[in-house]
C-alpha cells in the first residue's frame, strides 16, 4: 500500500468508497444486457427495482448492526458480497439469477453505505465533517458517472 494511503484513512476511505461504487454502477447498463438475453421490460423493471427495493428495506434495519459490530468488518464483508455478485453475474447470466444476484447487491449497497459513510463521520472532526462529507461523497458521483463509460467498454 503506498505510504500516502497508509497513513490517511479518510483518503484510503473516499478511494475504497470510489472502487465500489465504481464496481456496483457498472450494471446501470444491465438493462440492455436483460434484454438481448430476450427480457421483457417487465422483467427489466423487476431485476432493476430489486436493487432500490431491497436497499431501501435494508438500510435502516442495517445501521443498529453495524454499531454493534463495527463499520470495518461490514465494509469488508460487503466489499466482499458485491465482488462476488459481480463474478454471479458472470457465471449465471440467466434473468432470475440476476434478480437474485440485484437483490444481494442491494443488501450489499445498504450495509456499505451506512458503514463507510458512518466510518468517515467517526475519523473527521465535527467542525471537519460537511467538507469531508462532501469530498467522499464526490467520489462516489464520480465512480457512477465513469461507471456506464467503463461498462460498455
Amino acid at each position: 500500500m503506498s505510504p500516502i494511503l497508509a497513513d490517511n484513512p479518510f483518503l484510503r476511505a473516499t478511494v475504497t468508497n470510489f472502487f465500489f461504487f465504481l464496481g456496483l454502477n457498472g450494471f446501470i447498463l444491465l438493462p440492455l444486457y436483460i434484454r438481448d438475453l430476450g427480457g421483457t421490460e417487465i422483467e427489466i423493471g423487476l431485476v432493476m427495482g430489486l436493487f432500490n427495493a431491497v436497499g431501501i428495506i435494508c438500510q435502516p434495519l442495517i445501521g443498529p448492526w453495524i454499531d454493534a459490530v463495527g463499520r470495518r468488518p461490514f465494509m469488508l464483508l460487503v466489499a466482499g458480497l458485491n465482488f462476488a455478485s459481480a463474478l454471479a453475474a458472470i457465471a449465471m447470466p440467466g434473468i432470475p439469477a440476476l434478480a437474485v444476484i440485484r437483490a444481494l447487491q442491494g443488501v450489499g449497497f445498504s450495509a456499505f453505505f451506512v458503514a463507510n459513510y458512518s466510518y468517515v463521520a467517526d475519523l473527521v472532526p465535527p467542525a471537519r465533517r460537511g467538507w469531508a462529507l462532501g469530498i467522499f461523497g464526490v467520489s462516489g458521483l464520480l465512480a457512477t458517472a465513469l461507471a456506464p463509460l467503463l461498462s460498455e467498454w
